[in-house]
């Protein structure tokens, strides 16, 4: 009598394969079971997030950032003046 199992539909596989399958399968399962149960936390605090607002008069902000597809690193730096509050000024390099 045959055997029916979820990897029968692989059988062509040589049977190293097939071990080598239901291991990532069973990995893939469980990490997928694991991280879907689980509670996440943020390293025990909040991120700071730049959402693109004007900072507050008087603060200043260095920002910096790489960008893969033209392998350009940017470096740039924006400041709140308090006589200008509406305005700031940055630049980049």
């Amino acid at each position: 009598m045959h055997k029916h199992s979820l990897f029968s539909a692989f059988t062509w596989l040589p049977a190293s394969r097939q071990r080598a399958l239901r291991r990532n399968l069973i990995f893939i399962g469980a990490t997928l079971a694991l991280g879907l149960l689980s509670k996440a936390f943020a390293a025990g605090g909040s991120y700071v997030v730049d959402d693109g607002a004007i900072n507050a008069p008087g603060e200043c902000n260095v920002d910096a950032g790489y960008t893969r597809s033209t392998q350009r690193t940017t470096l740039s730096a924006a400041c709140t003046s308090r006589a200008l509050p509406n305005l700031q000024w940055g630049a980049a390099i």
